[in-house]
């Protein structure tokens, strides 16, 4: 769900008069978290299989592994782009908060069920 929603709002923004702001690869950020997301959400089902017992383990890294991809990415595009780095970051910035506020609205409402 929260990948259609920041999906759609970031195609409306590109589609905007904003598209001059924002970084040329925008869907290839857009791209990893995306991916990032998914193996997140397979993590965290994972964790919750056995009623909740090593959740937080597998929660804990899977933060940890979207921290440590995001600042890799970050990293590598900043070195690529040194142009647009103000850009950059702030579009990275972006994506990490709202896939983080989804990721934790999902978490939260499969934990209600236990």
């Amino acid at each position: 769900m929260g990948i259609l929603i920041m999906g759609g709002v970031t195609a409306l923004a590109w589609l905007s008069p904003l598209h001059s702001q924002m970084h040329p690869k925008t869907w290839f950020i857009f791209a990893l978290f995306a991916c990032l997301d998914f193996l997140i959400h397979s993590l965290a089902e994972k964790g919750l299989e056995n009623k909740s017992e090593n959740f937080i383990q597998f929660y804990m890294a899977s933060l940890v592994i979207k921290l440590v991809f995001t600042l890799v990415f970050t990293a590598i595009f900043l070195y690529l782009y040194p142009a647009d780095r103000k850009v950059l970051v702030f579009t990275v910035f972006a994506f990490y908060l709202c896939f983080t506020v989804f990721e934790i609205l999902i978490i939260i409402r499969k934990l209600r069920r236990f």
